[in-house]
């Protein structure tokens, strides 16, 4: 909840799209949804090019 308060902000909205972020709200587990599908995602592509990371 607290979050979304935050988003809603127009200070904070306007700094984040210039920044070219796109701002949404929810609930805790729809952004716990969210971070998963992206995580799963993201590791699958990582593995299937064989992306390393140089240090």
């Amino acid at each position: 909840e607290q979050a979304n308060l935050v988003l809603r902000d127009a200070g904070v909205a306007g700094r984040a799209t210039q920044s070219g972020f796109l701002l949404t709200g929810g609930t805790e587990t729809g952004a716990r949804a969210f971070v998963a599908a992206e995580h799963a995602k993201w590791s699958r592509v990582i593995r299937e090019r064989n992306i390393r990371f140089e240090g």
